[in-house]
């Protein structure tokens, strides 16, 4: 949009402008119909280290030859004259601006119109120093916005699985809350709380890095399985909860019947182990990785409360599975 209005404003038909990131020119605007080749921009950089003051050319200036270098590069026949413009910042290129005046059938019955002279250059080169400016404010925005969205991914992320840690699952159910809180249909909203089985055996038998890694190939189940219908989060420990935006059993009952296909017929993770030790892994079924699983679910779940509620109906449920018989569901 810049160079647009540059180009709308200002007696010049063509321009290029490149920026340089981390010494890797990459080419921001591009109007010349001419392709810049890493060729062509090491060529216009070379020029622009010999000329770092920039220079201003035309076809009746009598320093036009020594800078075919670059005339040549847009066609020394179309270009009647031409502004080149670098930045430097710390001895290295930053950007460089060229923008140039295509010939005409008549120029020469109006030279002064179609010839850009040192006065062009120096107001360019305040106009473009500007933009520079602009841009490496934008990078910094940029920066810190990247800087600001990995520390808030970090306060809500799982550093482990890369769920919803418990901080993040609580604030996704304030903004889910806030969401709904307007709305005359009142949401259907479930929960599967959930806990690792046998998992103690592989963290004190085989050391934490085997327990971690256990840790991360059942999150990748849950997630597999939750899928777009809600989401995942490492409530602490082995214990997990899988959200869901409906109270349908019908759907509990499948993903959490999918959940157990799924750790069936990982057969303990022995395979996946096995190739992490570097070494033969196999564990007994009665010690393989299963889990525990309490479900409740309701359909006028509005407040901070309800949320509460229900997650506790869920975790009773669980806790009477793990006093009982192992490895199940309980809706």
């Amino acid at each position: 949009m810049v160079m647009k209005t540059f180009l709308n404003h200002f007696d010049v038909d063509r321009a290029v402008y490149i920026r340089y990131s981390e010494r890797v020119p990459q080419v921001l605007y591009n109007d010349t119909e001419k392709e810049m080749t890493p060729e062509i921009m090491k060529i216009m950089e070379k020029s622009m280290r010999k000329n770092a003051g920039g220079f201003v050319i035309s076809k009746i200036s009598s320093n036009y030859s020594e800078h075919q270098d670059i005339t040549s590069i847009f066609g020394d026949e179309d270009v009647c004259s031409m502004v080149a413009i670098p930045f430097f910042n710390n001895a290295k290129i930053e950007n460089i601006v060229i923008t140039y005046v295509l010939m005409k059938d008549n120029w020469h019955s109006s030279v002064n119109r179609y010839m850009l002279d040192e006065d062009d250059l120096n107001f360019y080169q305040l106009l473009f120093r500007e933009v520079r400016y602009a841009l490496n404010r934008l990078d910094a925005y940029d920066k810190i916005y990247e800087m600001n969205t990995k520390l808030y991914m970090s306060a809500v992320t799982d550093q482990l699985t890369g769920c919803y840690n418990r901080e993040g699952f609580y604030r996704k159910l304030d903004a889910l809350l806030k969401e709904i809180a307007g709305e005359k249909r009142k949401p259907k909203l479930g929960v599967m709380f959930i806990d690792l089985d046998n998992f103690k055996h592989y963290n004190d038998t085989y050391g934490h890095d085997v327990g971690d890694f256990v840790l991360i190939k059942m999150a990748d189940i849950f997630t597999e399985v939750c899928g777009k219908d809600g989401f995942v989060c490492r409530y602490g420990g082995d214990e997990f909860l899988i959200f869901l935006y409906t109270d349908d059993r019908d759907i509990f009952k499948e993903k959490a019947e999918r959940i157990y296909q799924i750790i069936d017929e990982a057969d303990g993770f022995s395979a996946e182990i096995s190739e992490k030790l570097g070494q033969s892994f196999s564990i007994d079924k009665q010690h393989q990785i299963s889990c525990s699983i309490g479900i409740a679910a309701g359909d006028h779940i509005c407040t901070e409360n309800d949320m509460t509620e229900m997650i506790k109906r869920a975790d009773d449920l669980l806790y009477s599975i793990k006093t009982t018989t192992k490895g199940t569901y309980r809706i």
